[in-house]
């Protein structure tokens, strides 16, 4: 049982309801199939003031003609699915939706009667389809053997290749003997891997048309039953339509590992069980919404993925135990129900992840369908504690559905009653999204260094979806008014706007732990509109930062947190600082249960199982793997220097053996990064084999590393081999492990070098641009370990080319290239305590901590660690960097020092 309950928690403060006399044109559609009784919510819509127009079937498929201000779609209706692209239109022409049903996207089937295909036991038959050749093995190695399918407790099959880039490994079933129009779902169990947790299924029919569709893999035994709907069709163009496959003409289904979307670098397998094909109770009419997270994958596949494909409520669940509902709204007036309704309570999931790998930016990836949250309603249990969110509004201010609105409620029907307080908000979040004025994108904008004002800046987005022009105020204050600033505005009516407030400069006291803030919009009689608040919690976020790292870590067998290790060292040297702190102080409860049971005990050990895995795996040249290109042996120079300056700086916060170990890891990888040290001689040489070329080849450069190509020119080489040409970052990026290990370690050599390879860089013609993110940490790090005071001045005059690369004024840079911007933030810290603080320093550290930290920001780090929640590559990659470098930050500003070495403060000026 359940009640909603008038709990004020934030979000949003909503307008009274507009009675018809004051606003008679509201229109709203209510989906009312055949055979559906839409009396109460008619009443309730009516009553309100809204001209209610019923929608059926056929309206649905034409809902432009509807000419209405919102869809609502009520509880216990399915959508239908064929019109699914008209609804997406819809939402593209700036429609608003409100959906009251968590299973009206959702066109999964109950089916039965099955016909099994393939049993592994003598009935059916397969043919393994395995490459015969590579570009790395000229004869690939793919194993099988039976296994037990606990579940059923039949036979299946595993299959194993030894690089799943030598190609695709595929079981081709014949289907032709067992199809039928009416056996329309393939029905199996199946086991994943580490690095095969995405299934590819393919179909081919008669006419020798090809259909493709994915499946999550889990360690663990599934069972799947795929609709062949969800079989996209391979090279044909949709034109906004819906094609699907005609079960009677499918002859051959293809299951197995696909080199296209998996990690292609290492071993995997896969285990199936029997194949079956299932009779649906009633026609599956499209694909099913689960398939729209994998349109990187159908993309690879060659498969036509639709635009319009999408089902909001994916990965909603129904919550257990809930004893009541809240409204997260202050002031909305809700009352308790008079009798708590029977029925379910579903949640309302984060939009679902993407998954696969592709080059484009993780933040024009995000930008497709940017959008801010406001959750409406939370679920409780009997000891009140918050379980779920229940009901939300979603304002889209980016990509495809940029100025609509989609407000999505898990209650059951039984608890709309015509007076009830469900309906109640129902009203207000049907007013909110058609008629209130309202906050939509709140950025924090740093100074550019050039400009004459130094203040802390908020870019505010503010939509107008009502039929009348706006006019009225802005306020925004934040840390309990310490910055504050307001703007009249002016709006015009069923427009957005953008307005920029100035909120002054930031006191050398600012509470960066932790500060409140919000915005809030005032007509011009002063009466509040609509309001965003938010809270920055540093030692939260650490916790929220940590959990993600060791969750992602749990999706790899050795260590690592994803492909590139270069990366993963700044997760686990945050990791090793977070433990420390909270084993020496403790933490708060909120804390604890962001923590969800992990201990500082659980976070040392993910990082040192990660320095582990270096340390193991380093070689007698004192090259290790990076992550990438270990299936051929590939090295660059400038990865293993950002993993050694972690090792070592690591190693001076432990007492036990791994201290040694991990200096001396340094050690040895000193002895390989000199062996590419171009010096008179060895310039020469290249000069005489490639010609001149002072890009690559000048004394003083490194040389890229062992390649299994021609670095800058193309073409394979048949073996490994060092491409001593060089670019002249490899020596900044490679350098500042130096600067810890020469304080930890008195060699000459090591001095020597490390000061040589400082002075090259800081009085050479080397630019500091904002992809300088390692070159700027490395000059911190020369600053931090050298006594020479000319040095140390020539460092310093060098690190002022840096500012002006990270106070540019934009928005949302913290998460550019891949989620490594943010890690200039980590210098802006240093070079504030260590070189000058300023009002404009602070200023753009406060830009950082206000985007990374507030729930709201459709690219904090909680919105992108939902998004992706695993590391394969391409965005979902840098949605990992993007934790690993702000958390390094983050505990920087935390705790002081914890960045750095043990016991070797920075040296006082």
């Amino acid at each position: 049982m359940f009640r909603i309950g008038a709990t004020g928690i934030l979000f949003p403060v909503f307008a009274a309801v507009l009675s018809a006399s004051d606003d008679p044109g509201v229109r709203a559609s209510l989906y009312s199939p055949d055979g559906y009784d839409p009396g109460t919510f008619e009443r309730i819509l009516s009553g309100a003031g809204y001209e209610v127009d019923l929608m059926d079937e056929k309206g649905a498929n034409d809902l432009a003609a509807a000419d209405s201000d919102v869809l609502v779609i009520p509880p216990g209706t399915r959508y239908p699915a064929l019109a699914r692209p008209v609804l997406d239109a819809y939402r593209r022409a700036g429609g608003n939706v409100v959906i009251l049903e968590p299973r009206a996207l959702d066109y999964s089937v109950k089916s039965g009667n099955p016909r099994v295909v393939l049993d592994f036991d003598g009935r059916g038959e397969y043919r393994l389809r395995e490459p015969r050749s590579s570009d790395v093995n000229p004869e690939p190695v793919v194993t099988t053997s039976a296994v037990d399918v606990p579940a059923t407790d039949t036979p299946g099959l595993h299959v194993e290749t030894r690089l799943i880039g030598d190609g695709h490994v595929f079981l081709e079933i014949p289907l032709a003997g067992q199809r039928g129009s009416g056996h329309s779902v393939v029905a199996f169990h199946a086991l994943g891997d580490y690095d095969v947790n995405i299934l590819y299924l393919a179909l081919r029919d008669t006419r020798g048309r090809n259909w493709a569709t994915f499946v999550e893999l889990d360690r663990d035994w599934g069972y799947f039953e795929v609709p062949m709907a969800d079989f996209l069709p391979v090279d044909k163009d949709l034109e906004g339509g819906i094609d699907t496959v005609e079960p009677g003409e499918v002859e051959r289904l293809t299951v197995g590992m696909n080199r296209w979307v998996l990690w292609p670098e290492v071993g995997g397998s896969f285990a199936l069980g029997a194949v079956a094909l299932l009779e649906p109770e009633t026609p599956v009419a499209g694909p099913r919404g689960a398939v729209a997270p994998w349109h990187l994958q159908h993309g690879r596949a060659d498969a036509d993925h639709p635009d319009w494909l999408e089902d909001p409520f994916l990965g909603s669940r129904v919550i257990p135990g809930v004893e009541r509902v809240e409204t997260t709204s202050r002031g909305a007036g809700l009352h308790p129900l008079s009798e708590a309704p029977r029925g379910a309570v579903s949640s309302i999931a984060s939009p679902p992840h993407e998954r696969g790998r592709e080059r484009t930016e993780l933040i024009e990836v995000l930008r497709r369908d940017d959008h801010l949250r406001r959750p409406l309603l939370v679920a409780r249990d009997s000891r009140g504690r918050e379980l779920d969110t229940v009901a939300e509004v979603r304002d889209f201010t980016g990509g495809r559905y940029a100025g609509s609105s989609l407000a999505l409620f898990g209650l059951p029907e039984e608890a709309y009653g015509e007076d009830s307080g469900a309906a109640r908000l129902l009203l207000e979040t049907l007013q909110y999204v058609t008629r209130t004025p309202r906050i939509v994108r709140v950025a924090a904008l740093s100074p550019e260094f050039q400009a004459e004002d130094a203040s802390l800046r908020c870019r505010i987005r503010v939509r107008n979806p009502g039929p009348t022009a706006f006019e009225g105020r802005l306020r925004l204050e934040a840390a309990g008014g310490i910055l504050a600033g307001n703007r009249a505005i002016r709006i015009g009516s069923s427009d957005t706007m953008e307005i920029t407030v100035t909120l002054g400069e930031v006191p050398a006291d600012f509470p960066w732990e932790s500060f409140g803030w919000e915005v809030v919009l005032e007509d011009s009689g002063g009466n509040e509109v609509d309001r965003l608040e938010d809270r920055v919690d540093v030692e939260l976020t650490l916790a929220k930062i940590a959990r993600y790292c060791l969750s992602v870590q749990d999706e790899h067998r050795d260590g690592r947190y994803s492909h590139h290790f270069f990366s993963d060292i700044y997760g686990a040297r945050f990791l090793l600082a977070y433990a420390r702190h909270l084993r020496a102080n403790g933490a708060p409860e909120r804390v604890r249960s962001e923590l969800g049971g992990l201990t500082w005990r659980d976070l040392a050990d993910s990082a040192l199982r990660f320095g582990d895995m270096i340390a193991e795996r380093q070689r007698e040249d004192g090259a290790f793997p990076m992550g990438y290109g270990e299936h051929r042996d590939i090295i660059f120079v400038a990865d293993l220097g950002s993993i050694c300056l972690g090792l070592v700086q690591m190693a001076t916060w432990l007492d036990d053996p791994r201290r040694e170990r991990y200096i001396d890891v340094a050690r040895r990888y000193f002895e390989f990064r000199q062996s590419f040290y171009l010096d008179e001689d060895q310039a020469a040489e290249l000069e005489a084999e490639y010609g001149e070329d002072p890009d690559r080849i000048r004394p003083g450069f490194y040389g890229i590393g062992l390649l299994g190509s021609d670095y800058f020119d193309g073409g394979r080489w048949d073996d490994i081999r060092p491409e001593r040409r060089g670019r002249w970052w490899v020596l900044p990026v490679s350098l500042s492990f130096l600067g810890a290990l020469i304080q930890v370690d008195d060699s000459p050599e090591f001095r020597e070098v490390a000061e040589r390879d400082t002075r090259f860089f800081v009085e050479g013609d080397f630019p500091i641009r904002d992809v300088s993110y390692f070159h700027v940490e490395t000059l911190f790090w020369m600053y931090y370990a050298f006594d020479d005071p000319g040095l140390r001045a020539a460092i310093a005059e060098k690190l002022e080319e840096f500012p002006p690369t990270v106070l540019t004024g934009k928005e949302y840079d913290e998460i550019d290239y891949q989620g490594r911007g943010i890690l200039r933030w980590l210098s802006l810290q240093y070079y504030r305590r260590y070189l000058k603080d300023s009002d404009r320093i602070r200023a753009g550290l406060l830009k950082g901590l206000w985007t990374t930290g507030s729930e709201t920001s459709a690219y904090s780090l909680s919105a992108v660690s939902a998004k992706y929640p695993r590391t394969v590559y391409g965005p979902s990659i840098g949605a990992f960097r993007y934790h690993a470098y702000a958390g390094i930050w983050l505990m920087e500003l935390f705790e002081e020092g914890s960045s750095l070495l043990r016991n070797r403060p920075f040296p006082d000026d």
